[in-house]
């Protein structure tokens, strides 16, 4: 009865439910539709808008995402909350059986709807990046551990393009043919990007970053161009 909420507000909130189906692989999904519709029960009889506004007016794409066991994605969240080592068996695309490993979780990460575990791997002895899809088997075990003072996520990856790290760090120059560039130079691709005109009207974007296999791949996807 306190709540007291615009029909802007309301708006915005039957927006992101539509939005929320980018989570449909986790439980995240179930959850938050859980809340949505607490908030909806408590709202004032004289604020409304019609669902089917919403229903036939917008529309969302999420990308294509792969299938999170949800007892795999409470495990992990659970290592992370506590602080407890976590045992898994992980596949890597194109081998043939999953291997396995020991990780401390300091971090979880979305990214282009899949959700990765960022965290020490006990077998590499390194820092290491897991997607929580490809963890066939997880179980949180007794070993606790402590994150180290000198992690710090945003750091190290200010200068990602995509989620792999790597240790060194690239400058990339990448020259877009000049019907392409105004839809390059239209969009946020990374965080220290800077463009340059040439005199042929084409486009030299430039960044660094610490990783090449995802450039490598966004490169292709323009084509010719």
């Amino acid at each position: 009865p306190a709540l007291r909420i615009g029909e802007g507000e309301l708006f915005a909130i039957c927006l992101a439910e539509k939005v929320l189906r980018q989570y449909e692989n986790t439980p995240l999904h179930s959850r938050l539709a859980s809340v949505f519709s607490k908030i909806e029960r408590y709202l004032p009889d004289h604020v409304s808008i019609s669902p089917a506004v919403l229903d036939e007016r917008f529309s969302f794409f999420p990308e294509a995402a792969p299938t999170i066991d949800p007892d795999t994605w409470e495990l992990a969240f659970k290592a992370l909350r506590l602080g407890r080592t976590l045992n898994i068996a992980y596949q890597i695309p194109g081998r043939r059986k999953p291997y396995d490993t020991r990780v401390d979780p300091f971090h979880v990460v979305g990214y282009r709807s899949e959700w990765y575990i960022v965290g020490h791997c006990h077998l590499k002895n390194a820092l290491r990046v897991f997607g929580i899809s490809r963890i066939r088997k997880a179980q949180v075990s007794d070993d606790a551990f402590s994150i180290p003072t000198d992690f710090d996520f945003e750091e190290q990856w200010r200068n990602h393009f995509g989620i792999m790290v790597g240790g060194d760090e690239f400058t990339v120059r990448i020259r877009f043919r000049k019907d392409q560039a105004p839809y390059v130079r239209e969009r946020y691709w990374h965080s220290s990007q800077e463009f340059r005109e040439e005199k042929d009207r084409s486009l030299v974007m430039s960044f660094k970053t610490r990783h090449l296999l995802e450039v490598t791949r966004w490169v292709l996807s323009w084509g010719s161009a």
